[in-house]
């Protein structure tokens, strides 16, 4: 029907607008869910008035045009037409479809006002209209009015029985406009919007779905809980996702883990920002100072745990997180200012309108993080250790940054999406292997473009970084492995999703290719940094979920090309059966693979990297005969919403890795003294394939409960186990945590003040760390046990000003360290320790 395309297009995040300052989302649903049944009861009364507390609690287009739809079939046309032009305000996108309605009322309105006719009698005679004509010329023409009325309903049944073209799943910020609708007389349940407040993913499948379709287990993280959790970053957000595990190795730099594969520099999860990569290209190491956007901006981040090759290729090897932002013009501007304990500084301004079909948004901020701890002291510098001259001793990160994007829509026909961005930021981090506290500077520019005909969606962008890298802390007289670097890429997809119905079977087909091209130029590489690196790669995938009533199958397939490795380590199929056993639960079962290639950085690694002795360096040496990691999993789970007051997902998964790429042993032999180097090369390290294999098994649960109005509450848990096992050995690896656990709520209260609490727990690990024997210049292993820890978060939120949209915060963060030192997320990480900041926030 024409309503359910409009609710269709404006669920997928095209049309949201502005949002309360709470998470009232939940409880919005259920009052909407409670004016609906009220409306197939015709109890307009009741209709309205849920309307309008759904609609005090998260204000969207659509409850405001149920509200004036009530409010008609209620026969109060100054009402109905009052909120139909509210509709038309706050989404100006879809006018094609509220003008005609809006028209409409008006005369209905207009009709209504009329002067009476007296009731005194008339003179009557020839070409005189007495009274009792005007009154029955009054029932011909609400006959005729009826009439009318009852063929519009025809003529919206016929059209409804046609299979109406499935919407697309345009990129961010495009817009669908709908057909021109007439009058919305006839059945009033037909024309209601009905699915305003549910949740949409896109990440999964490319196309957006119910939850309770996706083959993929899925966490959404709304822009109302990034703003309730009080965060700084993206990683501290993804702490409170089910089998997610954040490892905070300095005040600068966290690493982000899913199901249980946690290791420095972790690169086994894809990060992107509106489908676009953030990886760095030569490593294919995740850093967040390089990412342009405010969390501002952020409309939701999708969270897919489980392997993602099958829909983004390389590097989707345990997960997928997808980082949506705001639809241009959607939303209010705002301007955000925190400052606290540990040097904490941020500022972040967003703008955000619309001119007629065309949405911009502008960003700006900076942000700094001082260093967690001092790893050593400073005094002579004949014995001391020093700083890196490209970061402030007390100082973990700083990065500053701006970003546009502007979109518009023509019609029904297409859009184009335009977006770029630059930042300039340093950040401190433990590296790989024998290298450990290293500091990098980057200068990181993008330019994207998105176009969309019909289905048809084309995106293109380009990425620059540039900057250096050295050691944060070194001895006098120590060899440094101080670098530069400068890479561009080049990524461009197209993309054709389509909706088919043959007989009782309902397909969605998604279809693509897609072509990137990088260059890269790094000290650390063989050849130096004169010494050009360049690779094209090629792509083409497939994705369909058959449906036949209550039973769904999707299967997917991607194929990737790469120049250093056999096309058949690059094949990622995916299965996945849904059966809908209710209306609102579903069981999937889901099996899969996932690869990750190597990067310049493994292939081609060349560094002299120096060692606790002086003179005595190791030499890196490529390797281009490096596997793929690989993954095989497989799934069970089921997810539940079968009321407004709940959430659960409940889900059971094994996973098979093998070919982990690490760098390898170094055989114990001095060679000769090499004069470049100044030094004596103890042997070489390249990176290799691990022999062995890890088989992970594991169990995630999921809970999320709406009691009341303004109370959430969560928890969520996982417990896995890695059994690794070569030719000859069978062990247990406890580097990461098998228990972990997250519980917390929010409260709104009604004296417009918002309280927050969260807890997180990590059981105890153990991890083999690689390091250089001074005495026997060999290295060794040992096992370094972190104890459990516990994370807890207290945040505070009042909005003192009635009319006036301004929050004050106060967040205490890592609160069981307020009086102790801090832990350590890594053996060789820096003290994590607490925090407290307040944050203000004034949208306009």
């Amino acid at each position: 029907m024409r309503c359910r395309s409009v609710i269709a297009v404006i669920g997928l995040g095209l049309g949201v607008s502005v949002p309360a300052w709470a998470d009232p989302r939940d409880d919005a649903r259920r009052h909407f869910a409670a004016g609906l049944e009220a409306v197939a009861q015709t109890h307009y009364d009741v209709a309205i008035s849920e309307f309008l507390a759904a609609q005090a609690s998260y204000p969207l287009p659509q409850t405001l045009y149920n509200i004036g739809r009530s409010y008609a079939d209620a026969g109060d046309f100054p009402n109905a037409l009052k909120y139909f032009k509210q509709f038309r305000e706050a989404d100006p996108a879809h006018v094609a479809f509220i003008d005609p309605i809006i028209a409409d009322f008006e005369q209905r309105v207009a009709a209504s006002s009329a002067p009476v006719a007296s009731a005194e009698p008339a003179p009557s005679g020839p070409g005189i209209v007495t009274a009792e004509d005007a009154t029955r010329f009054d029932e011909i023409i609400n006959q005729l009015r009826s009439l009318t009325d009852s063929l519009d309903q025809k003529r919206h049944e016929l059209a409804s029985s046609t299979p109406a073209p499935a919407p697309t799943n345009p990129a961010p910020g495009a817009t669908v406009t709908p057909q021109p609708a007439g009058s919305i007389g006839g059945d009033a349940s037909a024309d209601f919007l009905q699915d305003a407040y549910r949740r949409v993913v896109v990440t999964a499948s490319r196309v957006g779905q119910d939850p309770l379709d996706s083959p993929s287990t899925v966490t959404i993280i709304t822009a109302d809980d990034i703003r309730d959790s009080g965060a700084l970053d993206v990683p501290d957000l993804l702490r409170r996702v089910v089998g997610v595990e954040v490892m905070a190795s300095s005040g600068g730099h966290s690493d982000v883990s899913i199901r249980a594969l946690g290791r420095k520099m972790n690169n086994t999860v894809l990060f992107l920002l509106d489908g676009r990569p953030l990886y760095m290209e030569a490593t294919g190491w995740m850093f967040w100072t390089r990412v342009q956007i405010e969390l501002e901006e952020i409309e939701r981040i999708e969270v897919i745990r489980g392997p993602g090759s099958a829909v983004y290729g390389a590097d989707a090897v345990t997960g997928v997180v997808n980082i949506i932002t705001k639809t241009p013009g959607d939303g209010p501007s705002v301007i955000t200012g925190t400052t606290g304990t540990t040097d904490i500084r941020r500022v972040a301004a967003v703008a955000s309108g619309r001119v007629g079909t065309t949405g911009y948004r502008m960003s700006a901020g900076y942000q700094q993080q001082g260093a967690f701890s001092k790893e050593a002291e400073f005094g002579s510098p004949d014995t001391s250790p020093v700083r890196s001259p490209l970061i402030d001793p007390n100082l973990g990160m700083e990065a500053i940054r701006m970003n546009a994007r502007a979109d518009k829509s023509f019609g029904d026909k297409g859009a184009i999406s335009l977006s770029g961005g630059l930042s300039e930021s340093t950040e401190e981090f433990i590296s790989l292997g024998t290298l450990q506290n290293e500091v990098w500077q980057f200068r990181t520019r993008y330019a994207r473009g998105d176009g969309f005909v019909g289905p048809v969606h084309i995106r293109s962008s380009w990425t620059n970084d540039n900057g250096k890298l050295g050691n944060a802390l070194q001895y006098v007289g120590e060899r440094g492995v101080d670098a530069n670097y400068v890479t561009d890429v080049v990524d461009t997809e197209v993309e054709v999703p389509e909706k088919i119905v043959t007989g009782p079977v309902t397909h969605q087909f998604d279809i693509g290719a897609g072509w990137r091209f990088d260059t890269t130029r790094m000290t650390w590489l063989k050849g130096g940094f004169n010494q050009l690196y360049s690779e094209s790669r090629y792509s083409v995938f497939a994705n369909e979920q058959a449906t036949v009533g209550r039973l769904s199958a999707v299967g997917s397939l991607r194929v990737d090309r790469h120049p250093l490795i056999d096309i058949s380590h690059t094949i990622s199929p995916r299965l996945a059966i849904l059966w809908r056993l209710f209306e609102k639960t579903s069981l999937r079962l889901t099996t899969g693979t996932a690869f990750r290639n190597p990067g310049y950085g493994e292939t081609d690694f060349g560094l002299r990297i120096p060692t606790p002795s002086d003179g005595i360096y190791v030499q890196g040496v490529p390797n281009h005969d490096l596997l793929p990691e690989r993954i095989v999993t497989y799934e069970l789970g089921i997810h539940d919403e079968s009321s407004y007051y709940h959430r659960v997902d409940v889900v059971a998964f094994h996973n098979t890795i093998s070919n982990l790429i690490y760098t390898a042993d170094v055989p114990p032999v001095i060679q000769a003294y090499n004069g470049d180097a100044n030094g004596y090369p103890v042997g070489i390290d390249p990176f290799t394939n691990l022999d062995y294999v890890l088989n992970q098994y594991g169990v995630e649960a999921d809970l999320e409960l709406y009691p009341i109005d303004g109370l959430d509450l969560f928890a969520n848990g996982s417990a896995s186990r890695d059994f690794a096992s070569d030719s000859t050995t069978n062990w247990i690896d406890k580097s990461t945590g098998e228990l972990k656990f997250n519980v917390g709520g929010t409260y709104r209260s009604p004296f417009r003040t918002d309280f927050s609490l969260w807890l997180n727990w990590i059981s105890a690990e153990t991890w083999p760390l690689r390091d250089i024997d001074p005495s026997t210049l060999s290295i060794v292993v040992t096992d370094a046990p972190l104890p459990a820890r516990t994370l807890l978060e207290a945040r505070v939120a009042a909005r003192p000003f009635k009319n006036q949209p301004i929050e004050l915060a106060l967040t205490g963060w890592n609160l069981t360290e307020l009086f102790g030192d801090g832990y350590r997320e890594h053996p060789q990480g820096q003290l994590v320790p607490a925090r407290v900041y307040g944050t203000a926030s004034w949208q306009f």
